[in-house]
This record gives structure tokens, sequence and C-alpha cells, in this order.
């Protein structure tokens, strides 16, 4: 199992189990398959005849079979997604755990730092400012009462798919062909969608804890700031049939900056002074 989780967090661009339209889903078999015939019972399709122009029909049929073959492709995937997330749950908390990192007892998400190696920049009168290492603040610090978690960033459920009305379903022989030809591409698009959709956020996700780790860091050696947070008492606060007692408020006063102070740079490395 270790294996297969060092293989998905290095990959990030699909987990490890793919999936294809070989596969066969029994979803998709009742998608490529649906005539007017066949509509009566499926969940696709909406029963009411509608009156259209027989010279369109045709192209709505492939437009409808396009969006419905992606939507189910992206959802079947997502599905397989949320399985296989769900069996290296606890690795995943392991991994990203991201109440280590919360501030002022867990109610602050630190700021998100990112950190470019050799960067240059060309100044308006000509010179060339070269930087062995660069430090951006790309998130400010804010507010929680619920801590971020691999989970909002990798989770996805999808509702019910709009319902197709019959009148545009295959017809003959043919139709059926050209129909079961467009929902597998579609699907197939589908699948890759859902898998370059959850590179994106896997990215998203390391890159959003490990700077603030680096914040964490770099606060530390006194590098960068800690966020101020402002609270206020209230006390007793009545709002109608509401009675609130001890009630406070908390707000962020100060966010985070970088200093010169306080910490030196010997070569490539910054040290805090002692």
């Amino acid at each position: 199992m270790k294996s297969k989780i060092v293989l998905f967090l290095l990959a990030g661009a699909t987990l490890y189990c793919q999936s294809s339209v070989s596969a066969t889903p029994s979803n998709l078999d009742e998608l490529t398959n649906l005539s007017q015939n066949s509509a009566e019972n499926s969940h696709y399709v909406d029963g009411i005849p509608s009156s259209e122009i027989d010279q369109l029909r045709y192209k709505a049929m492939i437009e409808a079979a396009q969006v419905l073959g992606l939507q189910e492709g992206i959802k079947h995937r997502q599905e397989q997604i949320n399985d296989e997330l769900a069996e290296i749950a606890d690795e995943l908390n392991r991994i990203y755990n991201f109440r280590a990192l919360l501030l002022n007892d867990g109610i602050m998400i630190p700021p998100v730092i990112d950190e470019v190696e050799g960067s240059l920049k060309i100044e308006e009168d000509g010179s060339i400012n070269a930087s062995e290492r660069t430090y951006i603040i790309r998130k400010d610090a804010k507010l929680t009462i619920d801590p971020p978690s691999w989970r909002s960033h990798l989770i996805h459920h999808y509702g019910v798919t709009d319902r197709i009305n019959k009148a545009i379903l295959p017809k003959t022989d043919k139709e059926q062909l050209i129909w079961k030809k467009s929902i597998e591409e579609a699907w197939n698009k589908g699948i890759d969608q859902a898998n370059y959709m959850f590179s994106i956020n896997l990215n998203r996700l390391t890159r959003d804890y490990l700077g603030m780790a680096r914040f964490k860091s770099l606060a530390k050696q006194r590098i960068v700031d800690i966020p101020m947070v402002a609270r206020g008492d209230l006390g007793i606060r009545v709002n109608g049939r509401k009675l609130d007692i001890g009630q406070n408020t908390f707000r962020i006063t100060n966010h985070s900056s970088f200093q010169t102070k306080g910490w030196k740079a010997f070569g490539s490395i910054a040290q805090g002074e002692r």
C-alpha cells in the first residue's frame, strides 16, 4: 500500500488506478444503448415528447450524447477517485496535517508563502537584479472555524445529470451507432478531464500545504511576522429571543510581512539571531 501511496503522490497527474471505456461500466452500457424504443424507464430521459424540427434533431442528438457522455464520464471517474482516496485516508491525514500548522489555538489558517529559486528581473534603467531565492506571500492568513483538509480539495460529488428529451434519441440503427460513438468519445474525455482536475487540485493542495509549512519555518527564523489577532470581550449580548454569555470576537489586525531585522543571511541560508 505504501508503494502505491508514493506513486500516487509523485505522479500527481492521475491516481495509480486508471479507467477507460474498456472497463464498460453498467451506466456506460445504458447510455450507449439509449434509443426512443428503450427510453421508457431510463432516468436519463424526459419522457415528454418535444416538437423538435426534424432537420435539427440529428444535431441535437449528437450534442446531447456529447454532453451526457462527458458529464457521466467525469462523475464515474470522480467516484472512483473518491473510493481510492478513502483507502489511503489515514496516510493522507498524516501527510496533509493542516491542524498542526494552525495558529492562535486553531482559529487561524497561516499565510501561504511560495519560494522561487534563482529569479531574474530587468529594471526600468536596464539593470538586472538576480536573487538566489525569493519568497512571496501568496495568501494572507484568515480566521476559520473549519480547518482546511485534503478532503475539501480532492473529494467531490456531482448531482444528478440533466435529463434529455426523448425526441432527440436515436430512431434508426445508423443513428444508434452514431449515438454510441458520440457517447463513448465523450465518456473518455470525461475520464481524462476528471483526472486532469484531480491533478490540478492535488497540486494546489500540496502547494498550499507546503506554503503554510514554509511560513511556520520562516516565522521561527523571524524572517516573517506572525499575524496579529485582536480579541474583543463582548460579555453578554441579547438579540430578541437569543442570549449570548461570555461572547468574544476575533479579527486580524496586522497581516504578515517580511522583516530584515532579527536575522542574517549566511551564503544562501538565513539564520535567526540568537
